[in-house]
């Protein structure tokens, strides 16, 4: 009787509600305790385009003309605006305004993780467990002080998801909303390409009702590794021949050139490569370097939570490779984060994987997903709800 009393406790949306709001709170309290960060190269960069903009009234037609980049900078068009917006009417207090929107948009991402898993009907229960799990990664309790793009990236990362999840219970896609969210992704940061692609091939076997098992996804993610380091490297060859007068091609291959697996992780780096199968190696290095779970200047604390988010996203696939096939919609939802992940993944083992590893934070919160879905699955097979 107990033991059914505090099981329907759990099970309530008042615990559930209680368990988010304790989450936002820790979460926000930790943030609000180290503070706005603005020290970062890409953070000046960004303030340095800002005064322009403002010394040109913002004019965008002379600013773009007047400023440039190893990649075209109109791709950091609304983080400049940002900037520039917070810069004049806030003056030397920019960084608090920003930090600000970083913690709001913290907020609704929390939010939308929640409205995904209670729209697709995961009892309260196993959200409750899951959402406080989020304070072990380290990606969302440190990225939202830098005053970057990340955290309003990750944001549309998790929103773009929701409208995902939604259109697959309504069978009926949002491409308008789709489109909006992709337009602002390609306008925040050069990180889109991926993106585009994973919901391109989602729509695509969705369409086509192509049915992706586990085993099928092990087997392909074989191949991703052992195929992908060959196929970049065909293409750096190939970007050297075709695009060697590119600025933004260049930037790029003299990283691989210089043998750069994380940028400015310099323990990390590997002699230049010069052969085929030098290069070959070094793109499979940095494949498997994405989700690196630690570094030279790391504590041990950081180290050891790193493993442990790293073993919540190895863990939860396999659960889901036991149990998936239960529900069309719950798979599918997978199969598409899972596909972000390949993309994301792959698109900055070819081009950079930033000081770090920040650009694996958008995808953390989707990934967060696989478990309570796995669990779910769990429980529908062998307990009533």
């Amino acid at each position: 009787m107990l033991t059914n009393n505090l099981y329907k406790l759990m099970n309530s949306k008042k615990f559930l509600y209680l368990s988010v709001f304790l989450t936002l709170l820790l979460i926000i309290a930790y943030l609000l305790n180290k503070g706005p960060i603005y020290t970062s190269p890409d953070t000046s960069l960004y303030l340095k385009w800002a005064e322009s903009l403002i010394n040109l009234k913002f004019n965008f037609y002379d600013f773009f003309k007047q400023n440039s980049f190893a990649v075209p900078i109109y791709f950091y068009t609304i983080q400049i605006i940002l900037v520039a917006t917070t810069n004049f009417f806030f003056e030397n207090n920019w960084y608090h305004v920003l930090f600000g929107l970083n913690l709001l948009f913290v907020f609704l991402s929390v939010l939308f993780f929640l409205k995904i898993l209670l729209m697709i009907g995961i009892r309260p229960i196993i959200i409750s467990f899951c959402v406080p799990l989020i304070l072990i990664s380290p990606d969302w309790m440190s990225f939202p002080s830098w005053i970057l793009t990340d955290t309003f990236y990750s944001f549309l990362v998790i929103f773009l998801t929701y409208i995902i999840t939604s259109s697959l219970i309504k069978e009926n896609f949002s491409y308008n909303s789709i489109i909006y969210i992709l337009i602002l992704m390609i306008f925040t940061r050069p990180a889109f390409p991926p993106i585009i692609l994973a919901v391109t091939t989602f729509i695509l076997i969705y369409k086509y009702n192509i049915q992706i098992k586990p085993k099928l996804l092990f087997i392909l993610f074989f191949l991703f590794f052992l195929i992908t380091p060959i196929c970049f490297t065909f293409a750096h060859y190939l970007g050297g021949i075709y695009f060697n007068e590119n600025s933004t091609w260049l930037y790029w291959s003299n990283l691989a050139d210089k043998g750069i697996v994380i940028w400015k992780r310099y323990e990390t780096y590997t002699l230049p490569p010069n052969t085929f199968f030098d290069h070959v190696f070094f793109y499979f290095l940095k494949l498997i370097s994405f989700f690196k779970p630690y570094a030279n200047t790391f504590s041990k604390f950081h180290i050891i939570v790193n493993i442990i988010q790293l073993f919540y996203f190895v863990f939860s696939i396999y659960l889901w490779s036991i149990f998936s096939g239960e529900n069309k919609v719950l798979d599918r939802i997978i199969i598409f984060i899972l596909l972000l992940t390949i993309y994301v993944s792959a698109y900055h083992s070819f081009i950079l994987i930033d000081w770090d590893w920040r650009y694996r934070y958008p995808i953390i919160l989707p990934l967060m997903i696989i478990l309570p879905i796995s669990l779910e699955i769990f429980f529908r097979k062998y307990f009533k709800k």
